[in-house]
């Protein structure tokens, strides 16, 4: 016959077994319900009073637009805990806008900018140059314009430009020194890619007669 002491210090036991269980289990659900964060306030330019950062790659490098001294704005590269000025298309016053949009795991960022001759261009800055990426073919009345805003470890760029074709914007992959359209497709046009990874596989948004919706172009042969 079990004793009565040692039926209580049995359950004491269970029960307190229990309580461990529940209070382990609470806690490793509370990140998940309050999640927090370490912020870590990049600055700005040298005299600037603004920055903001759009694109990060997986060694932390951060690029984004600041203003500087001057109150232009210029994209930037944030490496090792300084801000570096990417400075503006060749040719181009300092005085010129431009901002970052992308980086990839080699260092290579992307954007636009603004020309000499006062239009925006999309960017490729690679060792310590910032080279325009030109437009899509141009028809009036549309005014030069392209702008990247994502680049691959491959160092394919992708982003939109306008056309001559009827739709103002068409998105477009730069690739091998070309800038392809992309954006004409049965039912509707391609019109913007914001995203592509390193198997070539593209995002943005699509339209058509009646809609506007996200899109996946999967290229199924090299882009001439």
């Amino acid at each position: 016959m079990e004793l009565p002491c040692t039926q209580f210090s049995r359950d004491h036991y269970v029960g307190r077994t229990l309580l461990v269980f529940a209070l382990l289990w609470a806690a490793a659900l509370q990140p998940a319900v309050g999640q927090s964060c370490r912020i870590t306030d990049l600055g700005t330019l040298p005299g600037g009073a603004f920055s903001t950062a759009y694109g990060i790659n997986s060694h932390g490098d951060v690029v984004g637009e600041a203003t500087t001294a001057s109150g232009a704005s210029h994209a930037f590269l944030f490496d090792d805990g300084v801000m570096t000025d990417l400075g503006t298309l060749p040719g181009a016053p300092a005085a010129n806008f431009s901002n970052a949009a992308g980086i990839n795991d080699r260092g290579q960022v992307v954007g636009q900018a603004g020309t000499a001759s006062g239009d925006t261009h999309a960017f490729l800055f690679d060792d310590g140059v910032m080279t325009d990426l030109g437009t899509l073919p141009l028809a009036a009345p549309f005014e030069p314009f392209s702008q990247a805003r994502a680049i691959n470890d491959r160092g394919q760029v992708v982003g939109n430009s306008n056309t001559g074709s009827g739709a103002r914007s068409h998105a477009f992959l730069f690739d091998d020194g070309v800038m392809v359209d992309l954006g004409p497709f049965p039912g509707g046009i391609f019109e913007i890619a914001r995203g592509i990874n390193d198997r070539g596989q593209i995002v943005g948004g699509l339209t058509t007669a009646s809609a506007s919706h996200a899109a996946l172009c999967t290229l199924t042969r090299k882009p001439r």
